[in-house]
Formats: structure tokens, C-alpha cells, sequence
């Protein structure tokens, strides 16, 4: 199976998980209002059983968030520019293709979670975009030798980073994209894993 259709797969489920949400949500609130229609619940039994309603719903309602924005986590190519939508209603970040300098990869869990950092050398206005200097090196130490290097070949610049933690197929893909587009841009090893997955289709 490619990548593609895997990402079709991968935004099928999610869709599913999330009417299957609702469906919990609606089915536990008819329920509890048919047990309180009937008198079942007397006293605190009833504020027990509401507050235990609330909780369940809370934490439904923020699993829901989590994966529809994950399904609206957007990466593309725009004019010459990487185009990130990092959320639903968050403000686009834009950053020139060719003032990406870097891009870093660490696998985390399972097969296909990583977090990346994507070095640039352009300050953008978004919370998501944060120096990246001497305090970035204590957090990740594998960095070290590309940022020495950078302070070198350019002592005069300011270098920034995005950071993103990913674990769906279309993140595959988006490697894939950002290895085709920025021809300055350098691959660490894992991240060049990540493109020899899109192109060999696992």
C-alpha cells in the first residue's frame, strides 16, 4: 500500500473515531436522562452521576480536538514558500523555501512517530517559531555539530526553528515535499529514513 492511500485510510479512521465520539457522547446523555426521567437517582446520586456525565464528556470532547486537528495539519507549497496550517483556526506560518537550512528528525514510539525540527534562518512572527541557539542544544544535544557548524559558515545570522510532533502518514509525505522544494536545505539521516519511506512506498 502507498503512502497516499494510506493517508486516505489513515483520515477515513479518523473520521470514524470521531462519529463514534459522538455517538458515545449522544447514547451516555440519553441514558442518563432516561435514569433521571425515571427516578433512579436520588440525592447526590444525581450530581454524582451528572459530574461523572461532564468528565466523560470533557474527556471525549478533548480527544476529538486532538484528532481534528491533526486532520487539518496542513503542509504545501505556496509561491516559493513553505505553507504550514498548524492547527484549525491558528494563523498560517510562511517561511521561504530557501531559508530552510536544516531539518532534524527523531523517532519517538511506534513506527511512524517522530518529532522534527525545521531550522531557518528567517524570523517569523508565531509563537511556533523560537530561536534556535544554545538552550535548544541542551534538549536536543544531537543538534550540536549542525549548529556549531552554522555559527561558523555564518556568524552574523540569527537562526530560528518550528518544531512539530508527528505520527501520521501525511508527515511522510510532507518530507517527501520538503526534500523535493528546498534545494539549500540539508536531511539528517532519520529524516532521509522518512523520504526513502514515501519513495519506496512503506
Amino acid at each position: 500500500m502507498n503512502v497516499h492511500k494510506r493517508i486516505e485510510k489513515e483520515n477515513s479512521w479518523s473520521l470514524r473515531k470521531i462519529l463514534i465520539s459522538l455517538f458515545l457522547m449522544g447514547g451516555a446523555g440519553f441514558f442518563l436522562s432516561v435514569l433521571i426521567r425515571e427516578g433512579f437517582f436520588m440525592g447526590w446520586e444525581l450530581y454524582f452521576a451528572l459530574a461523572c456525565y461532564f468528565v466523560i464528556l470533557t474527556a471525549l470532547l478533548i480527544i476529538d480536538i486532538g484528532i481534528i486537528r491533526k486532520i487539518y495539519y496542513k503542509m504545501e507549497i505556496d509561491k516559493g514558500k513553505l505553507k504550514i496550517r498548524d492547527g484549525v483556526i491558528s494563523r498560517a506560518i510562511y517561511i521561504p523555501l530557501d531559508r530552510v537550512y536544516y531539518i532534524e528528525s527523531m523517532k519517538l514510539d511506534d513506527e511512524i512517530h517522530y518529532e522534527s525540527i525545521i531550522v531557518i534562518d528567517k524570523k517569523v512572527n508565531h509563537k511556533k517559531i523560537k530561536a534556535f541557539n544554545e538552550d535548544v542544544m541542551l534538549r536536543y544535544k544531537n543538534l550540536f555539530d549542525f549548529y556549531m557548524d552554522l555559527k561558523e559558515r555564518y556568524p552574523q545570522k540569527s537562526f530560528y526553528y518550528y518544531k512539530v510532533n508527528h505520527n501520521r502518514y501525511k508527515f511522510i509525505y510532507y518530507m517527501y515535499m520538503l526534500y523535493k522544494n528546498c534545494e539549500r536545505c540539508k536531511f539528517s539521516d532519520t529524516s532521509m529514513d522518512i523520504v526513502k519511506r514515501y519513495v519506496e512506498g512503506r
